[in-house]
């Protein structure tokens, strides 16, 4: 087993489709489908990214680039073969930065 770094090192942030907190560590899952863990919280890797990242839950962080389909209603968010919940508490603010023109 490798130890997760931290920072985002060799992982390109342009390839991160979301960030995921599992057992206090974040999985990095890229476009690629490779998987990168990093020994950092969840407020210091958004210090790390661009405004195209968003936090939608306490444990996801999205990358708007990637974000197929929003189903308002239900709350979640679809990208390719993935499903992501968008939580109460982050609901406002991810639409907002959702609808942002760039």
């Amino acid at each position: 087993d490798v130890a997760p770094s931290r920072g985002l090192g060799d992982v390109y942030k342009r390839q991160i489709l979301y960030i995921e907190v599992s057992s206090h560590l974040l999985i990095l899952h890229t476009k690629n489908g490779n998987v990168n863990t990093r020994d950092l919280t969840m407020s210091e890797i958004q210090q790390q990214l661009s405004e195209n990242f968003v936090r939608c839950h306490r444990k996801f962080i999205v990358n708007l680039k990637y974000v197929d389909n929003y189903d308002r209603n239900n709350r979640y968010i679809h990208m390719k073969t993935i499903t992501l919940p968008v939580s109460r508490g982050y609901k406002d603010s991810f639409e907002f930065k959702l609808n942002k023109p760039n």
